[in-house]
């Protein structure tokens, strides 16, 4: 049961390997490669959100939630660049 509480990592890594294999296989502009992470990125954040509502403890849930989304947005912003070939 306590392995729940790192899907939100794991879901990351996913995001990170996902930019490791299409990069190599996409063009300027590309969208289709650019889906998947922003549907992770939604997981992660409801994910997040289930663990503090459910968790008996909630501060420490609520600042692992807090420093993981935060570096998720940098994570994510580094991701779409590199798969779309893109700057912000």
């Amino acid at each position: 049961m306590k392995l729940i509480r790192f899907v939100p990592v794991f879901l990351t890594l996913v995001i990170l390997l996902w930019t490791i294999a299409v990069r190599s296989f996409t063009r300027f502009g590309d969208n289709w490669a650019l889906y998947p992470i922003l549907v992770i990125d939604l997981v992660i954040l409801i994910w997040h959100v289930g663990l503090i509502v459910t968790e008996p403890r909630k501060l420490p849930f609520i600042a692992y939630g807090a420093v993981h989304l935060i570096a998720v947005v940098g994570i994510t912003i580094v991701c779409l660049m590199l798969i779309s070939k893109d700057s912000l």
